[in-house]
């Protein structure tokens, strides 16, 4: 085993030391870090929309099967939902542009205006028919971030390299507005043209539709278990060389996942049945099950250990664990380059992941729709499925996760007891008598 860890230990010094630049500049790359930004600023419309889908779900149980409050039209609680989930688009639009603006010094209204316009124009908001509603929903959402994205550079660049349109005789203080006037046109004309040329030549209407119908393949392909594994493997082994692995992969995973909810809450809204799993409920509160690496069998591990000190780091993490909060287990005990926790923290965890991926595929627990962002374990997990059975899978998933770590911890423990000893057994030799 001292071989094994001796090869690990040489091969993560090596990894850390290739990785962790790389790591290091995606995770302060302007454009995915206004992407991941964006995308926690959409949390609280997500939690308002899934506190009324929540109410439309038990109201609508209680309906069908005991006929009480037949009185209430339940379709009133489906105009938050749609007005939150159903507008994602927009709601991607404000955050992230307004992320990206505040990054690069862009001014900041100009740029959320000028985003919702032309996304609104790119996703085929409007229409000659009329106002388009069900664009802005979550199909819409991949072409928002891009299109967001665009249009504050667009904007930046013509106001820092003054190509904006010059007007006489305004007063100062509408400058600014009418500067806006030039790029957002020209990017309007850009995607209508666009629009009336996919419209012509293919069987979409516009941009939005045009990237949707291509890629669809590709966004289908992250909800699998190979990428279940392959994302939750990578975020392991970035907080393992002690890099924060949810910010570095958020700003490529979060638009995909949340696209997921999106058409999540749609199906079920109307009727259907959920049928993508790896949302960002499934990310937070089941492949990081009380924290990165169910970190919390660790602490439950460290409160029953002989020694005193990861004892201690395990009382203090107790209550941070329910909340799904790692810091204080992963620096405390530490998890980040231990090398026996290496293998159970880096590779076990996809594992559990990609296993309970099979458990809500397979119909045997509810596909998490409800978000509630940082509820603590187990109502977090209760309410996003709406389904009793989560309680026997976060169990089950608990129990294999101490079994998993438990091994590995006690040699980890064994090696901070010898080594304590070893400093005992050197001031013992002084003979020191205070």
């Amino acid at each position: 085993m001292k071989l094994l860890y001796s090869y690990l230990e040489k091969r993560i010094t090596k990894i850390q030391k290739a990785i962790a630049p790389m790591a290091g500049k995606l995770e302060k790359q302007k454009y995915l870090a206004s992407i991941k930004n964006g995308f926690k600023d959409i949390t609280p419309v997500l939690l308002i929309g899934s506190f009324f889908l929540v109410f439309y779900i038990i109201l609508q149980y209680i309906q069908q099967n005991y006929g009480s409050f037949r009185q209430i039209d339940l379709t009133i609680f489906k105009i938050p939902v749609q007005l939150t989930f159903g507008m994602l688009s927009i709601y991607a639009a404000i955050a992230i542009s307004y992320r990206h603006a505040k990054r690069i010094g862009a001014p900041i209204i100009p740029s959320i205006f000028s985003s919702v316009f032309t996304v609104g124009v790119a996703i085929g908001g409007i229409t000659t028919n009329g106002i388009e509603f069900e664009n802005f929903n979550s199909e819409g959402l991949l072409v928002a971030l891009i299109v967001s994205l665009l249009t504050v550079e667009v904007l930046n660049k013509c106001t820092k390299y003054n190509l904006t349109a010059k007007f006489k005789n305004i007063p100062e203080g509408s400058v600014h507005t009418f500067q806006l006037i030039m790029p957002i046109v020209l990017l309007s004309f850009l995607f209508l043209a666009t629009n009336l040329l996919i419209e012509r030549k293919t069987e979409q209407s516009n941009v939005s539709e045009f990237i949707f119908g291509h890629l669809f393949w590709g966004i289908e392909s992250i909800d699998t278990p190979v990428m279940v594994f392959i994302i939750v493997f990578l975020e392991m082994l970035f907080w393992f060389i002690g890099i924060n692995g949810y910010a570095v992969l958020a700003g490529f995973v979060l638009p995909f996942a949340t696209f997921y909810l999106g058409e999540n809450i749609s199906a079920l809204i109307n009727g259907g049945q959920p049928e993508y799993i790896f949302t960002p409920n499934f990310w937070d509160y089941f492949a990081s099950l009380s924290g990165a690496g169910f970190a919390g069998a660790l602490v439950i591990l460290a409160l029953f250990s002989k020694v005193k000190e990861i004892k201690s780091v395990g009382k203090t993490s107790i209550i941070p664990s329910l909340f799904s909060i790692t810091e204080p287990i992963l620096y405390g005990l530490p998890i980040t380059f231990n090398i026996y926790l290496f293998i159970p923290f880096v590779i076990g965890t996809p594992i559990l992941a990609t296993l309970q991926w099979y458990v809500f595929k397979w119909g045997f627990v509810n596909i998490p729709v409800v978000h509630v962002a940082d509820a603590p374990i187990p109502i977090a997990q209760l309410l996003s499925t709406m389904d009793w059975r989560v309680l026997l899978l976060i169990i089950g998933v608990f129990l294999l996760a101490i079994l998993m770590y438990y091994p590995f911890f006690k040699l980890y423990e064994k090696s901070v007891e010898q080594q304590n000893n070893k400093v005992d057994d050197k001031y013992a030799d002084l003979d020191l008598d205070f």
